[in-house]
């Protein structure tokens, strides 16, 4: 859908919202780059970072041609929509995810993960709570005893 720009806010444009993840993109591979994991070599001869700098430049560029591409001025009713309220909760998810991956490396990941697999799951719709839970708790262990079967070590205390 076109939009005029008198009416359309500028950061609601494709331009603006590419804007935002070239940006973006740019601080995480200047993270990257500054990490010294990124450049620790694997026994196949790549380096632990190689893929998620590929994946984040790959973005960058994409990102970079929908600024000057021909529906750089273009939205949609979606992001014409979007409030304050819905940042609020895309934020109030990464916090959570990151309390989860803190908690499941720093505790236990055979206890935290199906906790957040549960809730997450009820969140998501799956009715009822009983069938989140036991969909929790499954999951949780089929990744953990994959993880084990493919020599990765995961923290527990109970294996």
């Amino acid at each position: 859908m076109a939009s005029d720009n008198t009416k359309t806010p500028w950061v609601k444009t494709n331009r603006g919202v590419a804007t935002c993840m070239t940006i973006f993109f740019l601080v995480l591979l200047g993270y990257l780059f500054s990490q010294d994991w990124v450049y620790q070599t694997q026994r196949d001869g790549f380096r632990l970072g190689f893929f998620t700098v590929v994946a984040a430049l790959a973005m960058l560029i994409c990102s970079v041609v929908m600024i000057f591409d021909r529906f750089k001025d273009d939205t949609t009713p979606e992001i014409l929509g979007l409030r304050a309220k819905h940042w609020l909760r895309a934020l109030l998810v990464l916090v959570i995810c990151y309390a989860y991956f803190y908690l499941a490396w720093n505790i236990d990941f055979l206890i935290i993960s199906p906790i957040f697999l549960a809730f997450s799951t009820y969140m998501l719709g799956v009715r009822p709570v009983s069938s989140a839970i036991v969909s929790g708790v499954i999951v949780g262990c089929v990744i953990f005893f994959l993880f084990k079967l493919i020599g990765i070590e995961l923290p527990s205390m109970f294996f």
